[in-house]
């Protein structure tokens, strides 16, 4: 994991994680959960870093299922994506075997 990020507000309660300069992550935060659209490299702790920005349980999405977006994946119980990318959602990217 890495501390190298940067977080902008967008707009009240829309945020974007900038991962290392090299994948950006959108946090929205509603009236009861927040949503977090990909996961990037998975080189950041993100449950720390968006609990950090809200407390509310995390509904977690893919745009697409692209190392880029969904290595991170892992870190979260459960993950929403298209139907066409599902298998590849399983996928640890970070696996070193």
């Amino acid at each position: 994991m890495t501390n190298q990020y940067s977080i902008k507000e967008l707009e009240d309660n829309v945020y974007v994680i900038d991962e290392m300069g090299k994948d950006n992550i959108f946090l929205i935060v509603g009236d009861r959960y927040c949503f977090l659209i990909d996961t990037g490299f998975g080189l950041l702790d993100l449950p720390k870093i968006v609990h950090g920005i809200t407390n509310k349980p995390v509904i977690m999405a893919n745009s697409h299922i692209h190392p880029d977006h969904a290595s991170g994946n892992n870190q979260f119980q459960e993950i929403y994506c298209g139907r066409y990318d599902e298998p590849r959602a399983h996928i640890n990217y970070n696996d070193k075997r």
